[in-house]
C-alpha cells in the first residue's frame, strides 16, 4: 500500500493508538548493477548493429560529444560476445563495475574517475592549485511498474581535462575542462541491459603530476577511447 493511499481505520468509540495504524509500505528495492568500459576510439560503430533502434530516448544537454549508441538488448544479445571477444584480446579496460541497492524513485549515483590540479591565477603573479572533478559519473533513478518492468532515467556526465586544447601561462600548462552531459530514458524488463556507448576522450592515464611550485608538463602519450557504460537492474526482496 503506497503513503498516498494509506488507509486510517476508525473505531466508532475511540481514536485508535499508533500501533493500531497500519505502517507505510516501502518502495520496491532495485539493485542497479553499472559496468564501465573503455574501447579504443572506433569500436563502438562495430558494435552498432546489435542496438535495436527505439529501445530508449536519449537528449544531449551540454558539450559537443555525442553518445554515438544508446539501446536496450537481451543479455544473450552478440554484443556482449563481441565485448568478450575484446576482453580475450585485451583491447578494453573496465574502469568500474559497481553494484548499488536503491529504491523505486531514489537515484543511485557511480563515478569513474579522479581529481586534477588546475592552476589558479593568485595575486602578483603567483598561482594556487585547485582540484578538479574529472571522469564520468552516472545517475540513474529507477522506477518499479505494477507489471515489473522497471522505467530507468539517467544521466550522464564527463569531465574531461584536455591538455592539447588549454593555454600555456607563464610556463604553467592550464588544461582546457571539457565537459558532455546527456540524459536517457528506457524500460527496463528483466534480462535485458541499458547500453550506452561512444563517449568519445582521451585516456588519462599518462597525465603527469604538477612538480613543487606549480609548473604542470602537458601529457604524453595520451590516447583517444570510447566508453561504454552498461546498466542492468532488478527488483530485490524488501527487507
Amino acid at each position: 500500500m503506497s503513503r498516498a493511499a494509506m488507509i486510517v481505520l476508525l473505531c466508532s468509540c475511540a481514536a485508535p493508538s499508533l500501533a493500531q495504524q497500519p505502517a507505510p509500505a516501502k518502495e520496491p528495492q532495485v539493485a542497479i548493477k553499472f559496468e564501465i568500459i573503455e574501447v579504443p576510439a572506433g569500436t563502438v560503430k562495430g558494435l552498432t548493429q546489435y542496438l535495436p533502434a527505439n529501445t530508449a530516448q536519449s537528449e544531449q544537454l551540454e558539450g559537443d560529444t555525442v553518445l554515438s549508441a544508446i539501446g536496450v538488448v537481451e543479455n544473450s544479445s552478440p554484443l556482449f560476445t563481441e565485448i568478450d571477444t575484446l576482453r580475450r584480446k585485451q583491447t578494453i579496460k573496465v574502469l568500474a563495475a559497481p553494484q548499488v541497492l536503491t529504491r523505486s524513485g531514489r537515484t543511485a549515483v557511480v563515478r569513474s574517475g579522479g581529481e586534477i590540479p588546475v592552476p589558479q591565477a593568485g595575486p602578483n603573479k603567483s598561482f594556487t592549485f585547485e582540484n578538479k572533478p574529472v571522469g564520468l559519473e552516472a545517475k540513474v533513478t529507477p522506477e518499479v511498474k505494477p507489471g515489473g518492468e522497471i522505467a530507468l532515467a539517467v544521466h550522464l556526465e564527463n569531465n574531461e581535462a584536455r591538455y592539447d586544447a588549454g593555454l600555456r601561462v607563464n610556463g604553467i600548462s592550464v588544461p582546457k575542462l571539457h565537459k558532455m552531459a546527456v540524459n536517457a530514458n528506457c524500460e527496463l524488463p528483466p534480462g535485458k541491459t541499458l547500453v550506452l556507448a561512444g563517449v568519445s576522450r582521451q585516456s588519462i592515464e599518462q597525465a603527469e603530476k604538477p612538480k613543487l611550485l606549480g609548473k604542470l608538463l602537458p601529457r604524453k602519450g595520451a590516447k583517444d577511447v570510447e566508453t561504454i557504460v552498461l546498466v542492468r537492474a532488478h527488483v530485490e526482496p524488501n527487507r
